[in-house]
């Protein structure tokens, strides 16, 4: 699945509390084609004027090839749905930082 056994699935590594953050995925091998990163407040999937993400100062670090990183920082807007950016191997990231309201996990696709 090309995940690792130290990645941090449901934030409870964190120093504020059990499943605040920060979630971490490492990604083996990269393949071409697109890819694209949400991160979705599930929880939240009910209050459409939710501010969840943006008032916890949310932020994506991104560690890729060696001894790189890139940040994104959470727009100031309304929404449990984060769409943070694509990458793809050829042409690196494209950073999109969209806010929107997602009421279904399985339904987060690629349109948003």
């Amino acid at each position: 699945n090309g995940m690792t056994s130290g990645d941090d699935w449901d934030g409870s590594d964190s120093s504020c509390g059990n499943g605040c953050g920060p979630e971490t995925i490492t990604i083996t091998q990269v393949m071409s084609g697109d890819y694209r990163y949400h991160v979705h407040a599930y929880s939240q999937r009910e209050a459409n004027s939710s501010r969840h993400i943006a008032d916890n100062s949310t932020v994506v670090q991104v560690f890729y090839e060696v001894n790189k990183s890139k940040n994104f920082n959470v727009p100031s807007a309304v929404g449990n749905l984060w769409t943070v950016f694509d990458y793809n191997k050829d042409s690196g990231f494209s950073a999109l930082n969209t806010m929107a309201n997602e009421d279904n996990q399985t339904a987060v696709a690629d349109d948003h």
